[in-house]
């Protein structure tokens, strides 16, 4: 689907979700990328690491927030979700984590154009 906005901006988000997911995934781990045009376009990205605590939740999305837990990369910022974040809203859009299916789950929407 078609939505309006900055395009270099929303490839950084994209990137960013993407970032997260392969710092979060174990060596030879997975990547889930889906897809939706379900009230706006969605994309959901989840890794296949142990997924978020309960008291990991409320920190993803401030800067420089990172957990205690190993990365499979050591270049982590804390900075790759509140980016994300910040770009979607400024299109109007949201993101979001959605659970753990089984690896943390992130849901970025944008409305149509």
């Amino acid at each position: 689907g078609m939505v309006t906005g900055d395009t270099d901006l929303l490839l950084r988000a994209v990137e960013c979700l993407l970032e997260h997911a392969i710092m979060a995934s174990p060596r030879n781990g997975t990547v889930l990328v889906r897809l939706s045009d379900s009230g706006g376009h969605c994309i959901e990205v989840t890794d296949s690491g142990s997924g978020l605590k309960p008291d990991e939740v409320s920190g993803v999305f401030q800067r420089f927030y990172r957990s205690n837990r190993p990365r499979s990369a050591s270049e982590e910022s804390g900075l790759g979700l509140p980016i994300a974040r910040a770009v979607a809203l400024s299109h109007g859009g949201s993101l979001d984590y959605t659970g753990n299916n089984p690896g943390a789950s992130f849901r970025l929407g944008l409305p149509s154009a």
